[in-house]
């Protein structure tokens, strides 16, 4: 683990000796008073009281009588867990830190760089941490928004309702304020937002095709990733099944498949196999990304692009033209992603300097200029407005983002998620009809 810290600290070293002072009396007889001296130890400073021989001789002023008693204020340091793309070692960052650091001159802040995913993530060490060392657990941490209702729900973070600034909640996006909210309780306040959607080919393409007809008609490949993660099924075949109008939970809140709208989606599938506009080499994908270079080069004339691909590229697509995720019936779902501070800390005091901390990542320049710098959505509407303009594909965000979800996380979604990926291999590897393949999602989810 890699601790990279940001404080100054300012040491101060009170020295204070007083002279030996000589004592004449009458005679031959004389009497020295013991040394004077002033020290520091910790933040407090204490003295020593100057003493003479004779109890009727006058004291003689010294340097720490003029020195105040008042104690020094305590420094708290904050902890924070954060991943590679809030490495403090980013201008952005270093400079709202010693922003932040100048303005609350007794809050220093460390930040430790955990994994994205996987062991070593910032989830997994807060579970770990919360059972073996409290102690080493920080005072906020950065999650991605998946990572989010495990920790909500596993009481590893704190509510953030009525705790901020009220201006900059209100100013959420309402595609970030369903990001950062659990069970109807706001667990994380995100600061950037990234979701996939549609990019075609304009040479291939006139019209943006928004629904699955538009697809099969056009006789233009259709690329998707359909591998999925960690045999779940991947937000295009997810947002191809909400848009056919899928109920996730049934009347009681649990887990379902609705036949409906798996078979719906599986027919389209299997419609765009038989016409080759898609085949089954989107089983090996898993990732957009992976598909980007084939659209770049002309192999591909739709497939799916994230925000944050196509921002940074965008400069190379003089033949594209973004478009919403085609759906079954004309209401796109697009699956939002993005990343989030979440409060660890449940100490008041730590915890008044943590929002402060937020705060300041949070004011609308510092939101903006984090999108334009990382080329990703930033989540308040004020910000937003900064970075788009009158540019027309932030305009189409704009609209967009109105389709946007959040990734579900309810209990009994990662058995439902399988069962309906097992159903997508089966019919894109042709070892079942889409009849079949419904009824074995169903079974396999009982």
């Amino acid at each position: 683990m890699k601790a990279i810290i940001f404080s100054s600290a300012k040491h101060f070293i009170v020295t204070l000796t007083a002279a030996f002072i000589g004592l004449l009396s009458i005679g031959c007889q004389s009497t020295q008073a013991p040394t004077g001296e002033l020290t520091q130890v910790g933040p407090t400073p204490i003295s020593t009281a100057i003493s003479v021989a004779q109890p009727t001789s006058r004291p003689l002023s010294t340097a720490a009588d003029t020195i105040s008693s008042q104690p020094q204020p305590t420094v708290i340091t904050l902890t924070v867990w954060a991943t590679e793309g809030f490495t403090p070692q980013s201008d952005l960052v270093a400079e709202q830190l010693s922003n932040f650091e100048t303005d609350n001159p007794n809050v220093k802040v460390k930040i430790h760089l955990k994994n994205s995913s996987g062991q070593a993530s910032a989830l997994n060490y807060l579970r770990s941490a919360k059972e073996v060392a409290p102690g080493v657990l920080p005072d906020l941490v950065i999650l991605d928004t998946g990572d989010l209702p495990y920790a909500w729900r596993e009481n590893l973070i704190q509510p953030l309702n009525d705790k901020l600034d009220r201006t900059i909640v209100q100013d959420l996006l309402p595609a970030a304020l369903k990001l950062g909210a659990v069970d109807g309780q706001l667990a994380g306040m995100p600061f950037e937002l990234d979701l996939e959607h549609l990019v075609y080919n304009t040479t291939l393409i006139t019209d943006t095709p928004l629904l699955w007809t538009d697809v099969l008609s056009s006789g233009v490949s259709y690329q998707f990733p359909a591998k999925g993660r960690a045999k779940q099924l991947g937000d295009a075949s997810l947002s191809h099944y909400v848009s056919a109008g899928a109920r996730l939970v049934n009347e009681e809140g649990a887990a379902k498949v609705d036949e409906a709208a798996l078979l719906d989606t599986l027919n389209f599938y299997q419609h765009a196999l038989e016409q080759e506009i898609i085949n089954a080499d989107i089983l090996n994908v898993s990732e957009s990304y992976e598909q980007w270079e084939q659209f770049l080069s002309g192999e591909i004339g739709m497939t799916h692009v994230s925000a944050h691909r196509y921002l940074t590229d965008r400069r190379m697509l003089s033949n594209a033209r973004p478009g919403a995720i085609p759906s079954a019936k004309g209401a796109p779902v697009a699956i939002g992603h993005g990343w989030v501070f979440a409060l660890v800390t449940s100490d008041p005091a730590r915890q008044k300097h943590a929002l402060k901390l937020i705060e300041t990542f949070m004011q609308t320049d510092v939101n903006a200029n984090w999108a334009t710098r990382s080329a990703v959505i930033p989540t308040r509407q004020s910000a937003f407005y900064l970075v788009a303009n009158d540019d027309p594909y932030w305009l189409f965000l704009s609209n967009y983002l109105q389709a946007a979800i959040p990734q579900p996380a309810f209990e009994g979604f990662d058995q439902l998620s399988r069962a309906l990926q097992q159903a997508v291999e089966q019919v894109i590897n042709k070892e079942a009809s889409p009849d079949k393949a419904v009824q074995n999602a169903v079974a396999d989810l009982e």
